[in-house]
């Protein structure tokens, strides 16, 4: 938002909204209208390699970016590590460490666990079922 003036949000990341449909990628308009939430408040979803717009002058000015510069939707962090590590195919799988561990399960639908979190991936197509553990290694 700051960078470009849009209020937008990423496909990957649509799943912490409970108003998202992680089927079609899209806010669920008649759940929104049953839990009262004016679906006009939420941001336009875009893919994840979705030009959303460019950096303005202001934003440049106060970053230093150079104004029109093409911003990217961008993905969220357990996705981008899991395309880093190579996983986006349906069945590939990928194991991380650190402050917080986790497995990403690449999958070519969208099947939920109560459990576990189920995204969209960054790749176009796929979801993934992701397992967390906070804090596993911290001190």
């Amino acid at each position: 938002m700051k960078l470009t003036g849009a209020f937008t949000q990423d496909l990957s990341q649509g799943y912490g909204v409970q108003a998202f449909n992680i089927n079609t990628g899209r806010w669920d308009d008649a759940l929104c209208d049953e839990i009262g939430l004016d679906r006009a408040k939420l941001p336009e979803i875009f893919p994840c390699q979705a030009v959303i717009g460019e950096v303005t002058a202001e934003a440049a000015a106060a970053t230093g970016l150079i104004a029109g510069t093409p911003v990217v939707a961008g993905g969220l962090d357990a996705c981008c590590g899991t395309l880093g590590a190579g996983v986006f195919k349906a069945g590939q799988t990928q194991e991380q460490g650190g402050m917080a561990g986790g497995m990403s399960i690449c999958l070519n639908k969208a099947l939920a666990h109560p459990k576990l979190i189920l995204s969209f991936h960054v790749v176009p197509g796929v979801w993934l079922l992701q397992g967390a553990l906070p804090a596993g290694a911290a001190p």
